[in-house]
Parts: structure tokens; sequence; C-alpha cells
């Protein structure tokens, strides 16, 4: 998908009169019946989706007229992806997608082809890239991180190469060709850091696997004090999460089945860390964890810094001791599972 696109519409004068630009094409394998061309407007800090226009599929093929007065960036949407467009007043824009390979089929005709298959062919070369990076960070040893960094730094430049090269040939979108620049330089520098994050982890995790956990002590729902401790004799799971946090609430499900599924043979303990005393206990009892912690601040800093704990929701596994078998588990809407059954030793 054409992700990380800035929408916007760039103004060639000051003054223009409108003319019809026409939008049409055909798409195989369509999502829904109709298919949309709308733009996005700021409203405060959030960019709202506004319908240009839409139309009804007649096997497969639309045909949208409007009204420009200069060259805008609009958005093809078929109901489930979505693609950027170029076009200015009086073009003509034609374009053939198979939605099974949404972005690899995408193809266009007509007097605005030319800015837009490239701007597409940027999009997919930014995705393959971008796929490229997480292959080769992904569980990278310390002895390779200098040909990790060289690797991404080629990458990057190649796609500003390419960048400055559609700016050469198309100027009219010079806005958003700078801006992609910006965006290459500031993604090279996010998987750099990306890389010394999973390293220091790494031997973080060497170093801490098969000891004991250190004691988590907090209070419970009824504000009385509890500590992880008092779990011991089965395997545990500790889930660190927050009342806030929609990534932990969407696993909250997951959880819950497991809790259930290992009733007897696994203890679940949510421990709330990042969070206030009132939001938790407003907040926790409507999950109906058995097991719950809550720290504050000064409670939970010295487990953040020792464990990692850079985001939540962040599971760990421990054994029936305390003793700490992933520091960083699947997620329960993953893997944890198949973690657990090789604890018990059921797989």
């Amino acid at each position: 998908m054409m992700k990380h696109l800035l929408l916007f519409t760039i103004i060639l004068s000051s003054f223009s009169f409108s003319q019809t630009s026409t939008f049409s094409g055909h798409v195989e394998n369509p999502f829904q019946d109709y298919v949309y061309l709308r733009y996005f407007k700021k409203e405060g800090r959030m960019w709202v989706p506004v319908i240009l226009d839409s139309v009804k599929l007649d096997n497969g093929k639309f045909k949208i007229e409007t009204e420009l007065d200069s060259l805008s960036s609009l958005q093809f949407f078929d109901g489930n992806e979505q693609t950027q467009i170029y076009l200015d007043k009086g073009e003509d824009l034609n374009l053939t997608l198979n939605t099974l390979m949404f972005d690899e089929s995408i193809h266009y005709t007509g007097s605005a082809a030319g800015r837009n298959n490239y701007m597409a062919n940027l999009g997919l070369a930014e995705e393959i890239q971008f796929m490229g990076f997480d292959a080769e960070t992904k569980d990278c040893a310390a002895a390779d991180t200098a040909d990790v960094f060289e690797f991404i730094n080629e990458q990057m430049d190649r796609l500003t190469k390419y960048a400055d090269q559609g700016l050469k040939t198309y100027p009219e979108i010079e806005f958003y060709l700078n801006d992609k620049k910006k965006y290459f330089e500031w993604m090279k520098g996010r998987y750099t850091m990306m890389v010394r994050s999973d390293i220091q982890f790494k031997l973080m995790e060497k170093e801490l696997k098969g000891k004991p956990m250190d004691e988590i002590a907090g209070i419970d729902l009824k504000e009385k004090d509890n500590k992880l401790s008092a779990y011991y004799g089965k395997p545990i799971v500790v889930d660190f999460w927050a009342t806030w946090c929609g990534p932990c609430k969407y696993e909250i499900p997951f959880l819950q089945k497991i809790e259930k599924e290992y009733e007897g043979k696994v203890e679940v303990v949510s421990v709330c860390i990042w969070d206030k005393k009132a939001q938790w206990l407003k907040g926790a009892p409507q999950y109906g964890f058995k097991n719950n912690i809550f720290l504050n601040k000064e409670q939970s800093a010295p487990l953040v810094e020792k464990y990692g704990i850079q985001g939540i929701p962040r599971y760990m596994l421990l054994d029936k001791e305390g003793k700490i078998v992933e520091l960083m588990s699947e997620r329960p809407s993953g893997g944890l599972r198949d973690q657990l059954d090789a604890i018990l030793g059921e797989k």
C-alpha cells in the first residue's frame, strides 16, 4: 500500500479558473461495488477525509469527472486500500489495477499518466525497501552491526536518488518529493536506532534469562499489599499494561481466554504501570483478571530500566520459581500459547 503519504493540494498559482478533469479506470476483483475519490483537509491536528465523488462500478469500470483549478493530491479508495493520484485541471487519468496485488498491479494511462506512474513506482519501491529493512534488521547480532547500518544507508540513499530524479522530470510535485526525502532521512535514523536497541535488548536478555525476576510489589484492587512472589509455584505470565493503552486493551480478550484455558496450570499477573491509581481502580475490575498489581512511578521505575520496558503491552514469562524464561514473550493474540505449552512440556 502507498503508506506514509502526506496528503495535500499544491496550489500552482494565486489565480486560476477551474476545468473538468476526468479520472476513470478498471478494477479487477473489486472489494465492493463503489469506489471513491477523496481528499483530506486539516481540522485542528487531524487530517479528515472528504469524499469528492463516488461511483458505482459497472463490470469493474468507473468514471469520475470533477472540477479542478490546480494540481491536486487526491486519493482513490476502493473501500479497503487506497492510492494517491496527482491530477491537474483539464487532465485525464485512467487507472487499471487488480485488488489481489493492489500496489503491484497499478498502471496509469492518459495525459496525467507520467507523474502518477512515477509516484506509484516510488511508493512500491518504498514498501519493498522497508520490508527488506525489517528482514535485514530482525535478530541482528552485534557482530553484524556495521553491515546492517551500511545496508540501511545504501537503501535509503537509493530512494532519495530516485526522488531526486523525479524532481527533474516532474517539478510540479516538488513539495511532495522534498517532503519524502526528509522522511527517508528520518527513517534512516529510526532503523539505526532500532538496530541499536535490538542489540542492547539481546545482550540484556542473554544476561537475565534464567535468573530470578526482581520482586514486583504494589497493591491489589482492594488497595492491599500484593507482590509477584505470592504467585510462585506455577509458571507466570506477567502482563505490563495501563488503562489508557489501546494495544493493551486489544490484547486483553486473548489474555482472558488464556487465563481461563490454563487455569490451575499457569498464573496470569496483570501489572499496571504508567497509570493513575484512580483510573486503574475504576478500569481494571471490568476485565476480571484474578491477579492484579498496581505500581506507582517510583515502584515501576527500577523494573522499567532493568528489563528494558520501552512500551506496553509487554509480556514476560517466568517459571514456577519466578526465574525468567522469556524476557519479552509473544503476545496473547500471537504465539503466547505455544510458549506456555513449551514451559509446561505439552509440546
